[in-house]
């Protein structure tokens, strides 16, 4: 059992130390073909809008827009850095994004399942409600594990996990409801941190929720917001 946490921990570790991307915006609506919806880019990104034309954007400040006519770099429009903020909701959904992928997260073909609509149960702390349960994801392990949500009272939803498997189903009997908090523990050690289930608007258009996801640090939401935004959501 060491070894499996160790190995959990060590590519967590690897993943949180990778060096931060310059993505310092996350386009919401754009008139042009490219930078389009769903795009992270960084602030000397240089676009064309002609009058009339508008491009609405994400940012570390939150949510912004350039009006056409104009003709430069993303940043300069907006009075911002070449540089997101370290600190910033977008930089910690940057650094989700490269966390998955060092801990070979992978799409299965089911869109319920995908990459970005995954808990990472050691690492993503906020799940906003209401709104689907989500699939709950650890790197996949040569043994069998028993993982635990414990609620604030001490009550345990638990989750058998076999060898091999990377995504769980969120148990039937921990309450998912908004307020709940819940500390998580394999078998019987318990993890650093927590996990915060926090109320957003249900309903709305990936564009207009993002900005709520990214400031509850509902990460892996947000990600699926973006992902939405670049098929057209």
């Amino acid at each position: 059992m060491r070894n499996i946490l160790a190995g959990a921990f060590g590519a967590l570790f690897l993943a949180l130390a990778a060096p931060l991307a310059a993505q310092d915006y996350v386009v919401t609506a754009s008139p042009l073909a490219e930078p389009g919806p769903g795009r992270m880019v960084p602030a000397d990104t240089v676009v064309s809008l002609a009058a009339g034309q508008v491009l609405e954007l994400i940012g570390p400040a939150g949510p912004a827009r350039i009006e056409g006519p104009y003709e430069g770099a993303i940043g300069a429009a907006l009075g911002g850095g070449a540089q997101v903020a370290a600190a910033s909701p977008l930089a910690d959904l940057v650094r989700r994004r490269e966390r998955m992928t060092a801990l070979g997260a992978s799409r299965s073909g089911d869109a319920e399942t995908a990459t970005e609509t995954q808990l990472q149960l050691l690492a993503d702390g906020a799940w906003c409600v209401p709104g689907p349960k989500p699939t709950l994801f650890l790197a996949a392990a040569k043994a069998d594990r028993v993982v635990a949500l414990i609620g604030e009272g001490g009550a345990r939803a638990e989750i058998f996990w076999p060898a091999g498997e990377s995504t769980a189903a969120w148990p039937d009997d921990a309450p998912f409801t908004a307020g709940a908090r819940y500390r998580i523990a394999m078998n019987d050690v318990e993890m650093p941190g927590e996990l915060a289930l926090k109320p957003v608007p249900a309903g709305a258009a990936p564009a207009e929720t993002l900005p709520a996801l990214l400031e509850a640090g509902c990460l892996a939401q947000a990600e699926a917001a973006v992902a939405a935004l670049a098929k057209g959501g």
